[in-house]
């Protein structure tokens, strides 16, 4: 039994799933997943990673934010929105969008740091942009719907793409509150939200994969991830 950390696995098992030769040059590796351990203590998620089948470091990813109610958050896409939506000093937002859940009672706890751990998950940023426009916002009856709801409103004859932040590999959504928040009150459909958002995340992630392989320390590029 060899042990490798969850995301190097995901990087490792496309390497082998595509003939990666283990004498090749590393590959940026773009891993989008609910959530797994990282070797520095914090739960991944939306990673960049720099290695090949024996190692991997991350050298970009999204910007983490806390998982209220640990756990619970996978299953209540509302509180992904509203931690996301706080570090965008959005709070008010939030609460037009969740009056009736318990936001006081998490924020505090996301502030005293109980059960809210830090995740760098694109699955549950796919879970706050789906609560954000109203799909499945206060609970799932299976893991993804709510992502998966999202994923059925794009249209990719749509144009046009959300801007995230993008700092030294860091990928922030920052930005992209506002810029759906000003869609949905301009009564911008869903669809174009959607569709939007993904190409908007698809082409932070392919930007940063991107600039590895034009300054040449990677050989390729590899997408795995459970999203």
């Amino acid at each position: 039994v060899v042990e490798a950390w969850h995301h190097h696995a995901h990087l490792a098992s496309c390497l082998g799933e595509n003939g990666w030769p283990l004498t090749s040059g590393p590959v940026a590796g773009i891993i989008l997943d609910g959530t797994g351990l990282g070797p520095d203590g914090t739960l991944w998620g939306g990673e960049v990673l720099l290695g090949d089948y024996r190692s991997a470091t991350r050298v970009g990813g999204l910007t983490p934010a806390p998982l209220a109610g640990g756990d619970r958050a996978a299953q209540e896409p509302w509180r992904n929105a509203m931690a996301r939506l706080d570090q965008a000093g959005l709070s008010d937002w939030a609460d037009e969008l969740f009056p009736d859940a318990p936001r006081d009672i998490l924020r505090h706890a996301v502030s005293k740091g109980l059960n809210a751990p830090l995740s760098s998950s694109a699955g549950r940023l796919f879970d706050a942009v789906a609560a954000v426009v109203g799909l499945c916002p206060m609970g799932q009856s299976y893991e993804g719907e709510a992502a998966m709801a999202l994923e059925a409103l794009v249209d990719p004859t749509i144009e046009g793409a959300y801007t995230f932040d993008i700092d030294n590999g860091r990928i922030d959504p920052l930005q992209i509150w506002g810029q759906i928040r000003d869609d949905l009150h301009s009564r911008v459909s869903r669809s174009k939200i959607a569709t939007h958002f993904h190409r908007g995340l698809a082409h932070a992630f392919a930007d940063v994969a991107r600039d590895l392989y034009e300054q040449g320390k990677v050989e390729a590029i590899a997408l795995s991830g459970g999203c």
